[in-house]
């Protein structure tokens, strides 16, 4: 993936990019996966959304957002990723 990026990123080195962005990219990995399939379940139901701020202020899509995000969690303790799931990024709902 990331010799793929290499022209997006304006670097030579793939190995650059998986230091200054995969890696730090990793503590909220599990929230972009959950976002990302949200994001393809309205687009299968004809209703593709592109606003991202949106998505982040609409309490109905973060009341799915985030336990889908949470299901995620523990597979990283199995993976090959180098990050546990107490390094991870959370987010609560407070009422």
């Amino acid at each position: 993936m990331s010799i793929m990026a290499l022209k997006d990123a304006r670097e030579s080195d793939p190995q650059n990019i998986k230091k200054r962005v995969w890696n730090k990219s990793l503590p909220v990995v599990h929230l972009c996966a959950a976002i990302q399939c949200m994001l393809q379940q309205l687009e299968r139901f004809g209703t593709p959304i592109d606003d991202f701020v949106y998505i982040l202020m609409n309490r109905v899509f973060l009341d799915w957002i985030i336990p889908e995000a949470e299901k995620y969690e523990p597979l990283f303790d199995k993976s090959k990723l180098k990050i546990t799931p107490d390094k991870l990024i959370k987010f609560r709902i407070i009422n």
